[in-house]
């Protein structure tokens, strides 16, 4: 289909969008505060389509919308934009996966889950995501193949996945979400990551240079500095930045994921 043209997998680097401040902000202190005795298996909001059968989203949305809008107690589908941003990181926070389905082409779904502590569910067949030469994708996100096929049974196999699998999951994304952000705001930025320069040299920059020199030189495929990250998202949200309160994130389902390198 046309939304897979013009990648050159080896050759182009995919990257994440760009996600301003109050995204992760927001995200990241709901993720201490996940309600786990409510938590439904999987949550996707956004645009559906409806109308459109496949060109849209290659028929994800509309199908996880069909099969469950019935059962959200199990997924929990809305269409559109939630005017409470509040409300949209709680119901992200509040889920074992959040689903990551394509849109015309591209989604931000799987990093903003990233940054709640939430495992992204990939269902894009096909479609690259951002940094998977450097980043171990396959040990903090669970990706579907024949994602419309899956559609029926998808409470089924989500249910299955242990919750140990699931924290182990939580515990690689502790290390790699700042690695999703673009920390780097130009001078005119009015709501910077507060504290990103203690991140900075973990962002999505930094994750684009570890690509180069990974394809110059081969070698290791994880950053070497991945357990210097994962200490400095520690002591990140042990010592709130500047102009924050008190917090938690994350703290419900901490481990050494260093130690997992």
């Amino acid at each position: 289909p046309a939304q897979r043209g013009g990648h050159r997998k080896k050759h182009d680097i995919v990257v994440p969008p760009v996600l301003y401040a109050h995204v992760p902000l927001g995200l990241m202190n709901h993720a201490g505060r996940r309600k786990l005795t409510k938590q439904t298996l999987a949550f996707f909001q956004g645009k559906l389509n409806l109308h459109i059968p496949y060109e849209y989203s290659f028929g994800i949305r509309q199908g996880l919308y069909k099969a469950f809008r019935s059962k959200p107690e199990l997924i929990l589908v809305r269409e559109g934009h939630e005017a409470n941003k509040e409300r949209y990181f709680e119901h992200m926070s509040g889920s074992k996966f959040c689903v990551a389905a394509a849109g015309f082409g591209f989604s931000t779904r799987a990093y903003e889950a990233a940054a709640a502590g939430c495992v992204p569910l990939i269902m894009q067949d096909g479609i690259e995501q951002a940094f998977e030469e450097i980043l171990p994708w396959g040990l903090f996100s669970l990706r579907l193949n024949h994602s419309l096929a899956a559609i029926a049974t998808l409470d089924k196999t989500l249910a299955a996945v242990p919750q140990a699998t699931v924290d182990t999951m939580r515990a690689v994304l502790y290390c790699t979400w700042p690695r999703f952000l673009w920390l780097r705001h130009d001078p005119g930025a009015t709501s910077p990551l507060p504290g990103q320069r203690e991140l900075l040299r973990f962002d999505a920059f930094e994750s684009i240079m570890w690509t180069l020199r990974h394809r110059l030189r081969g070698g290791a495929v994880w950053p070497l500095d991945w357990a210097d990250g994962c200490r400095a998202v520690r002591q990140y949200f042990e010592k709130p930045p500047s102009g924050v309160g008190a917090w938690a994130p994350w703290g419900n389902y901490y481990v050494d994921a260093a130690a997992l390198h």
